[in-house]
């Protein structure tokens, strides 16, 4: 859902609400396929690293540590935005809908990819409860499900998708390495960019909407 002309914004306690959908306002470009790999490093937090995977839902996760983290991927499509284009799809917004206490944010461009790698520190399975229960929330290349293991929930929806669910494909000492395949090209990360909107003073007395497009960006690490 989150596609180049989403706008959302961020309130004082770094809780994220949707404003509006304006990507039929936009005429997004997209790119051709790659077959060379955009990789990263960082640092992820085991909250977020639950989003990226979708097993936010499985537990209940705090704490403001975060891990060291590569991310890979493969197959991927860029689409962008031009800023003109951007500028006047968000001067259709209205200003009353501005709250000068929240910080507003639009999508500009997004990665889609058939394939994504994160190689993750292993000291983030503490954040699960242990290496146990943090390796049964995945496929495992290569090895049988324990004996007695009830399913989790990710394979449960994973079932009729098999390709879709995370596996963990590598591991030693210091790492995870988890790789998830998609059927499709899927959104697997955006830049969204911050701006601002308000009335200005016109011509013959009347006001014109003004959006200025600002050089900060959303960092979802930071929100957690």
């Amino acid at each position: 859902m989150d596609r180049p002309g989403r706008t959302f914004y961020v309130d004082r306690d770094g809780v994220r609400y949707e404003l509006a959908d304006l990507h039929g306002r936009l005429k997004p470009i997209v790119g051709e396929v790659s077959s060379v790999a955009a990789r990263t490093s960082g640092y992820v937090s085991a909250g977020l690293m639950a989003k990226i995977l979708h097993l936010g839902g499985m537990l209940s996760i705090s704490g403001s540590t975060t891990y060291a983290t590569a991310v890979a991927l493969f197959q991927r499509q860029e689409v962008r935005t031009e800023e003109a284009d951007v500028r006047a799809a968000l001067r259709t917004l209205d200003p009353s809908l501005i709250d000068s206490e929240n910080t507003y944010f639009v999508i500009r461009n997004v990665q889609l990819a058939r394939q994504m790698r994160l190689t993750v520190d292993r000291g983030i399975a503490g954040a699960f409860g242990g290496e146990v229960p943090f390796r049964a929330m995945f496929q495992v290349s290569g090895a049988a499900k324990p004996p007695g293991a009830g399913p989790s929930n990710m394979q449960t929806q994973s079932a009729a998708d098999p390709s879709s669910a995370p596996v963990i494909t590598a591991e030693d000492n210091k790492n995870f390495t988890i790789d998830q395949t998609f059927d499709k090209p899927l959104t697997v990360c955006f830049l969204a960019q911050k701006f601002t909107l308000k009335n200005v003073v016109g011509g013959a007395g009347g006001s014109i909407r003004d959006a200025q497009l600002i050089e900060e960006y959303w960092n979802p690490t930071a929100a957690q």
